[in-house]
């Protein structure tokens, strides 16, 4: 029985009460519409400093529609996001059939329960040659009211009695507030049945305790497309995900796994955008001891500034601070303390991996403390172990990412990316996950939660992609494109070419790495000495897909 299922019931009021029976259908013909309305989500008590605002200053991005075979139909009105042309040719959408409201709940408890199993851990040999053209769907639940969303939850004082029920009904209403601070809106991008399984599909290790790098001579030949911009037909089958004002993103696989979020960007982020810029500007002066010219330059994961704090145990027996840290470990106080922008910007992302990703969490908050136990340790950055600044610096002027994997990390689990800098998103540094088909727009302020191990990713401008806007539905050509600005006045960048270029983009990471979760799940230093005590080292895969550790949790 999967954890869910003990809500299911709460769950179902929640829907009756937030999703009366539909007038209007707002979905694709024979699309499943999945909600995440964040409804009884289990935050921790620090989440209640991240109580967001429901305003978001960015707009949405009309203009960058379906894959790239679209360009040439430039008479073609503006509308959402469409799915391929095999999943929608059978089923027209002129006249769609308004959904039963009862079937629709309980196919949606059922499919948000259901977590399919794989018995055998495997690598998919695909062809690398082009990005993999996915059937997809995608679907958008609007914005609903704090109030709206604030269902308490009662079905856990059954049996209770006394103060014991009391505190426990404390306890609910405190949750329950606390999740309708996430309430949002949500754009849902869902993968054809059996075209994207991304425990399967992706680049897992046989362990499955972390990820599988590209060859070396399919690296080479991407990143070497990447740098001379050469793509061809590669990036044919690439889907746009733009961002879309006060929605999130959920992206999820064929079996109806989440694995990939986007959260929206709030006003009290977006506020502190500008301090985030001085703060790192002063981290990376601070830092005297930095990573050399030769290793900056021989980073797979660009040229740019980066530093790596936390523990690990790379290649060690047991875990340790990196290096990098221990080196400067005197001046990093005041960046890392209580109350700091990097604590505040922890904390807050944490919350958002309580709220969506509850049970990756939860392991993540299990490792940190068995390891506490093995070793006195505790990770320094909520629940992750590591912490990476990525800034510009002389000669390269903004985060670009070239195309890698984070194969070291955790497999079933993520990373927690926050973009900052004040550029032009919507045409500059969208984020492609190669292997998923897909582009994700990152305006700064977004936190994004993915598996970073699991999939050669990279960014990627627009204007090196078949993919153009214009006005007034002129035929698009190198000299009539416009900018889609940000929320500035209209002709705030015309003459700026530092915002037209990403100058100053940087990204901050929170990850772990898969050698903590060895130590901590297997009970002993390295996974060697497991394997001489007769435990079996590989990773219980099963065991934490049935967990629902990839579920669209019920909040």
């Amino acid at each position: 029985m999967l954890p869910h299922q003990s809500l299911q019931s709460a769950a179902r009021r929640a829907l009756d009460h937030l999703f009366p029976p539909q007038t209007e259908p707002n979905l694709l013909t024979g699309f499943k519409l999945y909600i995440n309305v964040d409804l009884l989500g289990v935050v921790d008590d620090r989440e209640e400093e991240t109580d967001p605002s429901l305003q978001n200053v960015d707009p949405l991005l009309l203009g960058y529609r379906n894959g790239f075979n679209q360009v040439e139909n430039t008479n073609q009105s503006s509308g959402p996001i469409q799915a391929t042309p095999k999943s929608i040719s059978s089923s027209p959408l002129d006249n769609p059939t308004p959904p039963n409201s009862s079937s629709l709940k309980r196919r949606i408890s059922e499919e948000l329960l259901v977590e399919g199993r794989i018995k055998q851990v495997k690598t998919k040999k695909s062809d690398k040659a082009c990005v993999p053209d996915r059937g997809m769907l995608l679907s958008s639940q609007p914005l609903v009211s704090r109030e709206e969303s604030k269902v308490v939850d009662y079905s856990n004082l059954s049996g209770l009695v006394g103060k014991a029920r009391k505190a426990q009904r404390t306890k609910n209403r405190r949750d329950a507030r606390r999740a309708s601070a996430h309430a949002t809106g949500v754009t849902t991008v869902s993968f054809n049945s059996n075209d994207f399984d991304f425990t399967l599909d992706t680049n897992v290790s046989k362990p499955a305790w972390q990820g599988v790098n590209v060859n070396a001579k399919e690296r080479n030949r991407i990143v070497s497309m990447w740098e001379s911009g050469g793509w061809g037909e590669s990036l044919k089958g690439l889907h746009l995900v733009p961002y879309e004002e006060n929605m999130a993103l959920s992206v999820r696989d064929s079996n109806l796994r989440q694995f990939l979020y986007r959260s929206r960007v709030t006003s009290k982020i977006a506020n502190k955008l500008p301090e985030v810029s001085r703060v790192v500007s002063d981290f990376v002066r601070s830092i005297k001891q930095p990573n050399a010219e030769k290793d900056m330059l021989d980073n797979l994961r660009g040229h740019h500034w980066y530093s790596i704090l936390g523990h690990d145990r790379n290649n060690r027996k047991v875990p340790s601070l990196s290096q990098f840290h221990q080196k400067n470990a005197s001046t990093l106080g005041p960046f890392l303390q209580e109350g700091s922008l990097f604590w505040f910007l922890t904390e807050y992302g944490c919350g958002l991996l309580r709220a969506h990703f509850p049970q990756v969490a939860k392991r993540y908050k299990d490792c940190a403390t068995k390891l506490e136990e093995m070793y006195g340790i505790k990770p320094l950055f909520g629940l992750f172990w590591n912490f990476c600044v990525n800034a510009p610096r002389a000669g390269i002027r903004r985060v670009h990412c070239k195309p890698h994997i984070d194969y070291k990390n955790i497999a079933l689990g993520v990373c927690m990316i926050f973009v900052f800098g004040h550029f032009n998103h919507h045409e500059r540094c969208w984020l492609v996950l190669w292997e998923a088909g897909i582009a994700v727009e990152l305006p700064p302020g977004v936190f994004l939660i993915y598996p970073s191990s699991l999939f050669l990713h990279f960014n990627i401008d627009l204007q090196d992609l078949p993919v153009f806007t214009t006005s007034n539905n002129e035929m698009p050509t190198r000299s009539n494109l416009t900018s889609i600005g940000c929320s500035c006045s209209e002709t705030a960048h015309q003459n700026d070419s530092d915002w037209q270029e990403a100058v100053g983009r940087g990204s901050m990471v929170w990850f772990s790495q898969a050698t903590m979760f060895q130590s901590a799940e297997l009970g002993y230093d390295t996974v060697g000495l497991a394997k001489e005590a007769g435990v079996n080292p590989t990773c219980p895969v099963d065991k934490w897909l049935d967990s629902g550790l990839f579920a669209v949790p019920f909040q």
